[in-house]
This record gives C-alpha cells, structure tokens and sequence, in this order.
C-alpha cells in the first residue's frame, strides 16, 4: 500500500511539472503615460508622425488640445494632449487603424486583457460590459477609465485611456 501511495504522489508531481501555461503578452504599459508632458512622452515615443491641434467642445466648456500620432510595431497610437500633458492615450490595433494587421488576441478572460496593458482595476472600479465593449470607470487612481472596444471572438481592436477626465464629458 505504501509502494501505491508514493508511485501516485510520484505520478502527481511529474503532471505538475509538464503542466504548460501561457504567459500574459504585454502590448503596452499604458500607467506609463498617465499625465506626462510632451516631453517625457518624446522620450518614450519620439517625434509623432502626426500632430493635430483642434478644440475639443464639451458641457465642461471649450479646451484647446492637440493629438500626437505615432505608428509603432503594427500598432497605430494616438495621444490626446491638453495643457501640455497626456490627457488620453489610444492604441489602435492594425486591424482597427487600417485594415492592414490583426486585431489584439486574449484569451477571452478579461482581466487578460488588463494585464496586457498593465492595469490593475481597484476593487471600486464599476464595471460596465456591452458585449462589444468593456469599461472600467475608474479604473484605478492613476486611470480614469479604461475602455476596450470592437471586442469579439477573444479579440478586440482598441483601447482607449483616459487619465483626466476634466477635458471630455
């Protein structure tokens, strides 16, 4: 009996030690950019291939801002900038910014995809799933709200980060 006893324990360790598991791929960590200035966000990202000023209108009022463009791996980002800091920050995968690439591929667990942005949601965060579209509102204290859109089959097409929300509704 005991000669069972081990070759079972024996047999329970080996399974343990071939078990396979799938890392988490980061694409981006997006607390990185949470309310930098342009100039920081050059150091990170370089010079954008597209820079945009425009007024953002909303019930808050008028706010002058500016997008910066980068186009990085097969990814599009698009950063949102006001009173010369990060304000947003939206990673487009290459299938949602041009057609041209695939879109972002999970594991079809959620909190995968917050890993692979290095988000941890505060147990507070409401939570709200559309079925296309998933958003944390707050996210935590560094992200506003983090929203992931175009979600289907354990892909999704974009994230979308708000780090202040004063300057949108």
């Amino acid at each position: 009996m005991k000669k069972i006893l081990i070759c079972v324990a024996f047999i329970f360790i080996l399974s343990g030690c071939n078990t396979v598991t799938k890392e988490t791929v980061v694409v981006d960590d997006v607390t990185q950019y949470s309310n930098i200035s342009v100039e920081q966000l050059k150091e990170v990202m370089g010079e954008p291939v597209l820079k945009e000023d425009w007024t953002n209108k909303t019930s808050k009022g008028n706010f002058k801002v500016s997008t910066w463009g980068y186009d990085k791996d097969t990814r599009h980002y698009e950063f949102i900038i006001a009173d010369k800091k990060v304000v947003r920050a939206t990673i487009n995968s290459g299938d949602y910014w041009n057609r041209d690439g695939n879109k972002f591929e999970y594991d079809g667990d959620i909190n995968t995809v917050f890993k692979m942005f290095n988000v941890v949601p505060d147990k507070s965060a409401r939570k709200k799933d559309t079925g296309s579209a998933y958003i944390l509102r707050p996210a935590n204290n560094i992200i506003s709200e983090f929203n992931i859109q175009d979600i289907n089959n354990n892909t999704f097409g974009m994230v979308k980060v708000t780090y202040n929300h004063d300057y949108f509704d």
